[in-house]
């Protein structure tokens, strides 16, 4: 059998993508915190992931991790670059 593929590509939105993975954790829009959950796993996109660490420093290992962790409530700590001293 041959498969018809349309070669188009589905994109998906970023509240389509959030809301099916709130849907694999369980996660209901009554049981989203006041501080919206789902607002909160947006800043894991576009590579936002990458400069946030769990409440108590942890860094995510992938953006999947980081979408879970916001959708269950999780707060997060933003991480902090010092750059080296100029020598001045």
């Amino acid at each position: 059998m041959r498969s018809h593929h349309n070669g188009g590509g589905a994109k998906l939105g970023l509240a389509t993508v959030l809301a099916l993975v709130a849907g694999l954790v369980g996660v209901s829009a009554a049981s989203a915190a006041p501080g919206d959950n789902l607002r909160n796993a947006g800043k894991c996109m576009h590579n936002g992931w990458q400069t946030l660490h769990t409440s108590n420093g942890r860094p995510f290992p992938g953006p999947l991790s980081c979408v879970i962790y916001a959708l269950r409530g999780g707060t997060f700590a933003v991480a902090v670059t010092t750059p080296p001293p100029t020598g001045e």
